[in-house]
């Protein structure tokens, strides 16, 4: 029973056919081009407000390679300080 329940839940990109082909097409038109343009604004508004609440906190590599990449930390001097 506990299997049925995680299987079911298993993320998209983790399923396998034909159940995975089946969903996809069942969501791939709400991924258009047009659509993810819509979304670009929601998008970095997100991020913006992600990245601001782990400013300041202890940071991890992966954490100060994102923030550099969004533009918002430079990996230079990411570690001089610590």
């Amino acid at each position: 029973m506990k299997a049925r329940i995680i299987a079911r839940h298993r993320p998209l990109i983790f399923r396998d056919p034909p159940d995975h082909d089946r969903l996809r097409l069942q969501v791939m038109h709400q991924f258009t081009r047009e659509r993810i343009e819509a979304m670009r604004g929601r998008i970095h508004a997100t991020v913006d407000e992600l990245i601001d609440r782990m400013e300041g906190r202890a940071m991890t590599i992966s954490s100060a390679i994102f923030l550099s990449l969004a533009g918002r930390h430079d990996l230079r001097t990411s570690w001089r300080s610590r």
